[in-house]
């Protein structure tokens, strides 16, 4: 459809509204720098670090190989003269709704994309898009997006190729406070041409925080997702932003309900709509088993969730099937906080309902776009 292709190719890419962005991190060793637990974590750092063990013996334990960037005897001098080494730990969005820790610096992250995900070490939001959807097979939709607080992982998305946009950047040369927090000499990512259009459509009351919102609401539309579907496969999302000042702030609103959502920060979470049930002491995680009739979500014989519907079991983002990549990347661990997968599948199931809402508004904003 020729028509629609000039109509799409017309709205800013959001790689136009965005100045700085990057891939996530690429590690090269994500077994040795991530883990969920602390102590282990620290425990492999520490090792590594610890010139009294030959190269030979880190190498075979902890399986790390030179790349061409990358020596491990050269960085392991490095570590070990590194100063206050224990302090480069940072959560990092690593699929999603799955964080874990990663020791973040670039003695051990081989790409860590410090020039955009410096911003993220600071009080900040950030759009996650793919540039190619179709990852999963033509009965998918488009569904590459996701936001994030924290850095962001490479793989976040199947096949990898999660690409953030920060919403604001830090001056780099502004100390950070005793929390390693900075909230002075930031400024909007959003491009000073964009922002210009909007605030001269919407006024000068618009914020940064409302625009990303707005955006995040048009990328879970499933209309939009399907009117663009083939463009959507082979490039960087593109925004149509509508004339209509009202019906923006009603999209905006339903991006924040859903950034917080996915953020796992929502009020909306406190009433929950899955419950974990079972008896016994048996809390390991086994290969996740789903029972529609039931609508259960089984760990092992004795345990399992309620109240997961098919379509939230069956629920993407990023080419992951959410609920069932969280357990089984966690195969043979325990189920240590059963409340964090409960929020997983409670605010899949509200995003359903919220994708229904936006898709009631999103004809509307087809009607009439600005023009850039």
């Amino acid at each position: 459809d020729s028509s629609s292709e000039k109509e799409y190719y017309q709205l800013p890419a959001i790689t136009e509204i965005f100045v700085q962005y990057s891939s996530g991190i690429k590690t090269h060793r994500d077994h040795f720098v991530y883990d969920i637990d602390k102590n282990a974590l620290l425990r492999r750092i520490s090792q590594f670090r610890d010139l009294s063990i030959p190269d030979d013996v880190i190498r075979q334990v902890y399986n790390l190989r030179d790349t061409r960037d990358w020596k491990m005897t050269t960085n392991r001098h490095s570590m070990a003269n590194l100063n206050n080494w224990q302090e480069h730990l940072h959560d990092c969005l690593y699929r999603p709704f799955d964080y874990k820790l990663l020791y973040f610096h670039l003695y051990l992250v081989e790409l860590p994309r410090m020039q955009v995900m410096q911003h993220m070490l600071n009080a900040n939001l950030g759009l996650i898009v793919g540039r190619q959807g179709q990852v999963v097979g033509k009965e998918q939709l488009w569904n590459l997006a996701f936001i994030s607080d924290r850095i962001v992982d490479v793989n976040l998305y199947y096949r990898g190729g999660a690409t953030l946009l920060p919403l604001y950047l830090y001056d780099e040369n502004q100390e950070l406070n005793l929390f390693g927090k900075n909230n002075a000499g930031k400024q909007t990512n959003v491009s000073p041409q964009i922002l210009a259009k909007l605030i001269n459509e919407y006024g000068d009351s618009i914020s940064p925080e409302n625009i990303l919102f707005y955006i995040y609401t048009i990328l879970f539309s499933n209309s939009y997702r399907i009117t663009y579907a083939e463009f959507l496969n082979n490039d960087y999302p593109r925004i149509p932003f509508t004339k209509n000042q009202d019906l923006f702030t009603a999209a905006a609103s339903l991006g924040r309900r859903l950034a917080n959502l996915h953020l796992l920060k929502s009020h909306e979470l406190d009433q929950p709509t899955v419950k974990y049930q079972g008896q016994g002491d048996d809390h390991s995680i086994g290969k996740p088993v789903y029972k529609a009739e039931e609508q259960r979500v089984h760990i092992n014989k004795t345990h399992y969730f309620e109240g997961v519907t098919p379509e939230v079991w069956a629920y993407q983002i990023g080419g992951y099937q959410v609920l069932d990549k969280y357990l089984k990347d966690r195969r043979g661990r325990r189920m240590d906080d059963p409340r964090h997968y409960i929020h997983i599948a409670t605010a899949l199931a509200k995003t359903i309902e919220i994708q229904a809402e936006i898709d009631e508004l999103y004809p509307e904003v087809e009607q009439d776009v600005i023009e850039f």
